[in-house]
């Protein structure tokens, strides 16, 4: 049995697995923090602060305004031109237009 000849490849293996652990825990840590500063909206994707988000402000067609905070897990306040802060759930808040308008 030739040692020298396969202490290579496992030495080779375990820093790719070891690479591979440590790639899959930072995505996982990089996808709690964004868990946790993102909030899904009534269309289901998930957008940041920020983020320009379209609402409706008095039953009125759908207006675009900017994701500037969370509340807390139950409302979002979105700054919209005319109206200043408006706070809504995240049901009520989408990304697209066409996914406000449709509601």
């Amino acid at each position: 049995m030739r040692r020298g000849a396969q202490f290579p490849d496992t030495y080779r293996m375990h820093i790719v697995d070891f690479g591979e652990a440590m790639t899959r825990a930072g995505n996982a840590l990089a996808s709690l923090v964004e868990f946790e500063h993102t909030v899904a909206t009534g269309d289901g994707q998930r957008v940041a602060l920020g983020a320009a988000v379209w609402v409706r402000v008095f039953d009125r067609d759908p207006i675009c305004g900017t994701l500037t905070s969370f509340e807390d897990a139950g409302t979002v306040i979105v700054d919209v031109p005319g109206f200043g802060g408006v706070v809504k759930t995240p049901g009520e808040v989408y990304a697209t237009e066409q996914a406000a308008r449709d509601q």
